[in-house]
């Protein structure tokens, strides 16, 4: 119920491995309830943790604009950690946050894919 490294700029080992455990719980569970069958999602998650993700794909079309846009997410979402509303951005400059919100918007822009019907329709 605490925040993650309350009082600190970045969270100690134990809360990195515990934000890892909970991340990688999260998406376990949703592959295992957007697979078929059980069997499929054994197969992705057998699939996700093969060799082949410690190899480099031959080609990576935008990967180092890809990794910038998580970058900057993820640098917002950890800014914002300690705020009660998102976007509150506080002790940063009104253009400072300007800034990183049209940075957001481009990174939404950026990753906006068709569309698709909502996971449990399909229950």
């Amino acid at each position: 119920t605490n925040q993650v490294a309350e009082g600190r700029l970045l969270p100690t080992w134990k809360e990195c491995g515990q934000i890892l455990l909970t991340f990688t719980l999260a998406v376990i569970g949703w592959i295992i309830f957007r697979a078929e069958t059980i069997g499929q999602s054994a197969e992705i998650v057998k699939s996700i943790f093969d060799v082949s993700l410690f190899s480099m794909p031959m080609v990576i079309v935008g990967f180092k604009r890809t990794i910038f846009f998580i970058a900057v997410m993820l640098l917002v979402e950890w800014l914002d950690r300690n705020n009660e509303h998102a976007f509150c951005l506080k002790g940063i400059p009104a253009w400072g946050r300007m800034v990183i919100i049209y940075a957001l918007i481009l990174c939404m822009i950026e990753f906006m894919g068709n569309s698709q019907s909502f996971i449990y329709f399909q229950f």
